[in-house]
């Protein structure tokens, strides 16, 4: 399989590669990772804590920087704990805006993509804020990790198995602590993938993980080239499903997880428009995050090319839903 990366952010590059991983376990990269491995949280002043809600919070954190599920998750959580008398808000941040000092688009990929899908989103440049709009008697779930002691709420951690996880990758979110701190920060532990990469210690509950949109890929044409394109910070947590259904992909198109900087999506154009002009008969796999940036014309192609749009689902166990449920 052909890949071709467009535009990732320093951090991302380092901190959050995607596959194959024996290319991002050597050299300057994987130093980098080492160190900040290390030092991240040695030089992290702690959160102050949140004005305390009478509503209840839940912030569902990841055990790695970018890519381990908490925003599906995070979703998945919001719509399952509401009710139509009490509907939970959805608070995250704006990752461009606070990376380019508020320049770039008022929307982020992760909230277009929660606005799509959930009527009760609050979007700022900092969590902190976005959790301030919310109006009091709100239930809230964040889509990146608090501890109970900055947010008020329950903690979720979640680990996202699908993959294994290469070494010295640094914890995610405000938190910048240990694993082993952050196993005791959660008040619940999830994990999704092979029981074989759950992590030494971590135990958890069991998720539910499916891509949304696989059953229709059974029905492409053979001879049809595909290109998939995805915009997250592990890839390859699509691509292995995929895989393991059998369905092939031939070129995969890698944006970056959190904007494509000051150019916008002038890359992704010509980008998608040189992989035409070598595979005119192609057709795209998309996952539905990506939707911000690509071409994508009103009868739902890309350039009159077939597109075909997968989601990653995670589903909340039952046991979890019931115990937060007592607390909605």
């Amino acid at each position: 399989m052909e890949v071709v990366r467009l535009g990732a952010a320093p951090w991302e590059a380092a901190l959050a590669p995607s596959e194959p991983l024996g290319a991002v376990n050597s050299g300057l990269v994987a130093a980098a990772r080492m160190l900040a491995s290390r030092l991240y949280g040695q030089f992290a002043e702690p959160a102050r804590p949140l004005p305390k809600r009478a509503a209840p919070v839940f912030c569902v954190g990841s055990t790695t920087l970018g890519g381990g599920g908490k925003t599906p998750f995070s979703l998945a959580l919001a719509r399952a704990l509401s009710t139509p008398s009490r509907p939970v808000a959805l608070v995250t941040h704006r990752y461009r805006a606070l990376a380019t000092g508020g320049r770039s688009s008022p929307l982020s990929d992760d909230e277009r993509y929660l606005r799509g899908r959930w009527d009760y989103v609050y979007a700022a440049p900092t969590r902190v804020a976005a959790f301030a709009a919310v109006p009091p008697e709100m239930p809230i779930v964040v889509d990146g990790p608090l501890s109970r002691a900055t947010s008020g709420g329950a903690s979720l951690l979640l680990h996202d198995g699908t993959t294994p996880i290469p070494p010295h990758t640094p914890p995610a979110g405000p938190l910048r602590a240990t694993l082993e701190r952050l196993y005791a920060a959660a008040d619940h532990r999830l994990f999704l993938g092979p029981s074989e990469h759950r992590p030494p210690g971590f135990g958890g509950g069991p998720i539910e993980f499916h891509l949304e949109g696989l059953e229709a890929l059974a029905a492409l044409p053979d001879d049809a080239p595909r290109i998939l394109v995805t915009a997250l910070a592990r890839p390859e947590r699509v691509v292995a499903p995929l895989a393991a259904a059998g369905v092939r992909i031939d070129v995969h198109l890698q944006l970056p997880d959190h904007g494509l900087g000051d150019n916008g999506n002038r890359p992704v154009f010509q980008a998608v428009s040189a992989l035409l002009a070598r595979y005119p008969g192609a057709v795209f796999v998309a996952s539905n995050k990506c939707m911000l940036h690509l071409p994508v014309d009103a009868d739902d192609s890309i350039f009159g090319r077939p597109l075909h749009r997968i989601d990653r689902v995670l589903v909340p166990p039952s046991a979890l839903l019931s115990h937060l449920r007592r607390a909605v």
